[in-house]
């Protein structure tokens, strides 16, 4: 019986220290730009635009490797996105400034092999749930005169979730690659979204509103 107990506290040790050596935590930074697609149908014909934004993404994630080549990685980022138009007209000048605040929790599957002790290749598929916190479009206008610009500007912000038909929650899927040497990964990836985040219930069926994503991310294991 003393055998048997030996034995087992053994293996439990054993199994809590493998899944401590596999399961491992990281922070992320990196590159975000965002696509912002509108599908307009009117009268049977379809027009679509785009718009895009740039900014950053930062968070920590949790990776765990069921064996060598199979693994789950999870993660909770904060996005930043930004957006600057100017328009210049002849009689004005206006500055239109676009920020969106998000976070997002993405699961993914991930597959990899060992190159080396110290290199592992590795790609990885799955959802990614985003929540917008907060997004403002801010617009200062000022008025030219002869050329130069004259009086103080007029300015007004807009909150894009409180005064329109946008929706804050997204559900996005997609692929992605990544190198780890070390205890540092490189990561490339893809999101399309697939919801319609116009709520308006007049208008969705003929204004659809989608986002994807493109990041480039650094990460350092600890």
């Amino acid at each position: 019986m003393k055998l048997n107990f030996k034995k087992m506290a053994v293996m439990v040790t054993a199994v809590v220290l493998t899944a401590n050596v596999m399961a491992q935590m990281s922070f992320n930074v990196g590159y975000l730009n965002d696509t912002r697609m509108q599908t307009t149908k009117l009268n049977n014909n379809t027009s679509i635009g785009t718009t895009n934004y740039n900014g950053f993404t930062l968070g920590i994630s949790y990776s765990h490797e069921f064996s060598d080549m199979l693994g789950i990685n999870a993660g909770l980022n904060y996005q930043f996105l930004f957006k600057h138009d100017e328009i210049n007209l002849p009689v004005s000048k206006t500055d239109i400034t676009t920020t969106f605040h998000a976070l997002d929790i993405p699961i993914r599957l991930e597959l990899g092999i060992n190159l080396t002790n110290d290199f592992r290749l590795f790609g990885y598929v799955g959802p990614n749930f985003i929540f917008d916190v907060a997004g403002k479009t801010k617009n200062k206008v000022i008025a030219i005169v002869n050329g130069e610009e004259q009086g103080d500007p007029v300015k007004t912000e807009t909150d894009l979730f409180k005064d329109t038909d946008y929706s804050r929650f997204n559900l996005a899927v997609g692929p992605g690659l990544g190198i780890k040497y070390n205890n540092t990964m490189f990561r490339v990836g893809y999101d399309w979204g697939l919801l319609n985040r116009n709520t308006n219930s007049n208008t969705n069926n003929n204004f659809i509103l989608k986002n994807n994503q493109l990041y480039v991310t650094l990460g350092f294991a600890f």
